[in-house]
């Protein structure tokens, strides 16, 4: 039977401990891309450049110099969801899931 958590990105069935890990590390970045916030929230490009403009337009998102860019924490505060909060539960899931397969 599928594990379910409480948390918004690990709503799904559970992925694997290596694609836990490498979400937590885009999330651990201070910006992100189009593509990055697609695989974030497993959605669209079309999705992902809506949640960008969102964020950019709602809450001050915009990355000087780069129009590319968009804060991580603008992307998260838009889709109301406290990026602190996920990472300490990915983090928490992913040292689980790791010292389970040992």
């Amino acid at each position: 039977m599928p594990v379910k958590e409480q948390t918004f990105l690990l709503e799904v069935i559970m992925p694997s401990s290596d694609e836990l890990s490498a979400k937590l590390a885009v999330m651990a970045e201070p910006s992100v891309t189009v593509k990055e916030i697609a695989g974030l929230f497993a959605c669209s490009l079309t999705t992902a450049g809506k949640i960008k403009k969102a964020a950019i337009s709602e809450k001050g998102g915009a990355v000087r110099f780069n129009a590319r860019m968009v804060k991580t924490d603008a992307v998260f505060a838009v889709q109301g969801l406290d990026r602190l909060h996920e990472m300490g539960v990915l983090s928490e899931t992913v040292r689980k899931m790791s010292g389970a397969e040992r």
